[in-house]
């Protein structure tokens, strides 16, 4: 799997288990094993990588009910 996939769907779960506003870019460098650096090659700030995260997650869903 992509890293840039990796951060999405960790993102995802992050977000829906303890919410937006707890989960700190630390957090999701930590539980990757990677750099708060290596994220922002991703991705511009939280702000955005809630946006993409979401994007993704609508498109997953938007495709299971298409099928």
């Amino acid at each position: 799997m992509e890293l840039k996939q990796k951060l999405l769907t960790s993102s995802f779960d992050f977000f829906m288990k303890y919410g937006i506003k707890s989960v700190s870019m630390d957090d999701l460098a930590r539980s990757l094993g990677i750099s708060k650096k290596t994220i922002y090659t991703y991705v511009d700030n939280k702000k955005s990588l809630v946006a993409e995260t979401l994007d993704e997650f609508l498109q997953k869903d938007e495709d299971e009910v298409r099928a």
